[in-house]
C-alpha cells in the first residue's frame, strides 16, 4: 500500500481568492459611493455657487443702477434688469437681477434727512474723528435681488455729506484742463495747518508740490490733534483716484457750476431756492444798492455785508475786487452765530468783463458761511484772499473767520499781513493754494456744529446696500 499524503490546499486558496475578490467588491463599492456622493456635492456646490454669483450680480446692478439712474435723479419708475434668460417658474433671472416694484421721487442729493444708526464703515461716518454724528444724509430706496431662484429684499441708501464737516479740512482734486493749454500743477505753500484730514484726489497725477511748512494734524478718538508729516500720516493724509463730480475716474471737482448736471451745484441750489429763500444776483458792472448789505459800484466792485440776516444766497458774477464785511463788536459776533447760512456763489465768465483779482474779508464772521469761486478760464495771477483784520486781538471782535471755502479753476494766495489766521470750516481746491508765509499762519480747524450746514455745503456722495430681513 502507498502512504496516504496530506490534501493540497486547493480549498485554502479558493476561500483567499474569494476574500479578496469581496474584498474588491467591497472597495469598487466604496470608490462608487464616493463618487456619487462627491458629484452630488459638486451639484449642489455648483447650485451654491451660481445662486451666489447670481445674487452678486444683482446686488452690482442694484449698486450700478442707484449710482447712474438714482443719485441724480429726482424720480424713477418700476424696474426688472437681469442677466442671462427671464425664468418664468421661478420669476427670476438666470443669473441674477434686480427689481424695484414701485416708483420713487424725491431728489437723494437734496436730501435733508439722516440715516439712522451709525455705519462704522460708513465714509460719512465721523466716529473716531473727534465728533460723532449720523451716517450722512440719506434717502432709501427698497429693492428685490434675485439670485436664480429667489427674491431676496434690500435696502439700497443714497448717502451723501460735506467732506468739510466729516473733518476734511484740506481736499485737493485733480486740476481740470483750462480753456486753453493742459492742467496746471498744484502746489500747497506757506505756513499752511490742517487740523483734520486732507484728501488728494489726483487720479495718478503727480503734479502735486507740498512746501515743507505745510503740516497735517489728524484727529485721534479723544479729540485732540495728533502732528504728523506728509509720510507718515496716514490718516490724516489719504490719496484717492476717483471722486464724484467731472470725468468719474478724473478726480475732478465740478461742483459750482455744471450746465449738464440736473440742478445739483451750488450755482442751481441759489436759483431754485433749495435751502435758501432768498436769491441775491450782483453783476459787478451795473451799479446797483440793495437793503440786504449787497451793492455793486458798477466798476468791478461788489460789497457783501454779512450782517444782513436776510441775505442768504447770493451770486456774484462779473466782478474784480470783492468786499466781504463781517463783525467787529462782540455783541454782532455772538448773534451772527444763530442767523442762517449764507452762500456765496462768486461764477467768472470766459466773456465777463473783469477778472476777479481780491476779496477782502473784513473784521471778523461767526456766521457760517460757504463761499464758492470759480472761473471758466483761469486768472493771469492767483487771487488774493486778505484779512486786513486777522491780526486783532481785542476782546470786541471775533478771533476767526467761519467759512467753507470752495475753489475751482482758482488759484488763491491769502495774505495775513504776519498774523495767523484761523479759518474754520476747510477749503476744497482744483489749483494752486498759497498760505502765508512765517511769521504768518493760515489755521483750518473742523466746523464745531456740522449738521447745520450739512445741507448747504457741496456733498460727497456714495452709496450703501444691505439685505433687509
Amino acid at each position: 500500500m502507498k502512504p496516504l499524503r496530506p490534501a493540497r490546499p486547493h480549498g485554502g486558496i479558493l476561500i483567499l481568492a474569494l476574500l479578496c475578490s469581496g474584498l474588491a467588491v467591497l472597495a469598487l463599492s466604496h470608490w462608487v459611493l464616493t463618487i456619487a456622493a462627491r458629484s452630488r456635492q459638486v451639484d449642489t456646490l455648483e447650485d451654491v455657487t451660481k445662486r451666489r454669483i447670481a445674487r452678486s450680480n444683482g446686488r452690482q446692478l442694484g449698486f450700478r443702477h442707484l449710482q447712474r439712474n438714482v443719485l441724480p435723479a429726482a424720480s424713477g419708475t418700476a424696474i426688472s434688469l437681469g442677466f442671462g434668460t427671464w425664468q418664468e417658474s421661478l420669476g427670476n433671472y438666470e443669473w441674477g437681477g434686480v427689481r424695484l416694484d414701485s416708483p420713487w421721487s424725491g431728489s437723494p442729493l437734496a436730501s435733508t434727512t439722516g440715516s439712522t444708526g451709525v455705519n462704522r464703515l460708513s465714509p460719512g461716518d465721523r466716529a473716531g474723528f473727534g465728533l460723532a454724528t449720523s451716517s450722512g444724509l440719506g434717502y432709501d430706496l427698497e429693492m428685490h435681488v434675485l439670485d436664480g431662484s429667489q427674491s431676496v429684499p434690500h435696502r439700497w441708501q443714497a448717502r451723501s455729506y460735506p467732506p468739510a464737516l466729516a473733518g476734511d479740512l484740506l481736499v485737493v482734486h485733480a486740476p481740470a484742463a483750462p480753456v486753453t493749454g493742459p492742467p496746471p500743477p498744484v502746489t500747497l505753500t506757506g505756513t499752511l495747518q490742517v487740523n483734520g484730514r486732507a484728501h488728494f484726489h489726483l487720479a495718478g497725477s503727480s503734479a502735486l508740490s507740498v512746501d515743507p511748512a505745510v503740516s497735517f494734524h489728524g484727529y485721534s478718538t479723544e479729540g485732540p490733534a495728533v502732528p504728523s508729516r506728509l509720510v507718515t500720516n496716514h490718516p490724516p493724509v489719504q490719496f484717492f483716484s476717483w471722486t464724484t463730480g467731472g470725468t468719474p475716474i478724473a478726480g475732478q471737482s465740478l461742483v459750482i457750476w455744471d450746465e449738464s448736471s440736473t440742478g445739483h451745484s451750488l450755482r442751481h441750489q441759489i436759483i431754485n431756492g433749495r435751502g435758501l429763500p432768498s436769491l441775491f444776483l450782483i453783476n459787478g458792472a451795473v451799479n446797483s444798492t440793495s437793503s440786504n448789505g449787497c451793492a455793486s459800484d458798477g466798476n468791478g466792485t461788489v460789497t457783501i455785508d454779512l450782517n444782513s440776516p436776510t441775505l442768504e444766497g447770493i451770486i456774484v458774477e462779473n466782478v474784480q475786487h470783492l468786499n466781504i464785511t463781517g463783525q467787529n463788536t462782540a455783541a454782532a459776533w455772538a448773534d451772527a452765530a444763530s442767523w442762517p447760512t449764507a452762500v456765496i456763489v462768486v461764477h467768472r465768465r470766459p466773456d465777463d468783463a473783469f477778472i476777479p483779482t481780491t476779496v477782502s474779508f473784513r473784521h471778523k464772521n461767526n456766521r457760517r458761511l460757504v463761499f464758492a469761486m470759480r472761473c471758466e478760464s483761469d486768472p493771469p495771477e492767483p487771487v488774493v484772499f486778505a484779512f486786513p483784520e486777522a491780526g486783532q486781538s481785542s476782546a470786541e471782535v471775533g478771533p476767526e473767520w467761519r467759512m467753507i471755502t470752495v475753489l475751482e479753476q482758482t488759484p488763491v494766495r491769502f495774505v495775513i499781513d504776519g498774523q495767523t489766521l484761523n479759518l474754520t470750516g476747510g477749503v476744497t481746491t482744483d489749483r494752486s493754494l498759497a498760505a502765508p508765509p512765517a511769521p504768518g499762519a493760515l489755521r483750518l480747524h473742523r466746523e464745531p456744529i456740522p449738521l447745520a450746514l450739512a445741507t448747504k455745503a457741496p456733498r460727497r456722495v456714495w452709496a450703501e446696500g444691505f439685505r433687509r430681513e
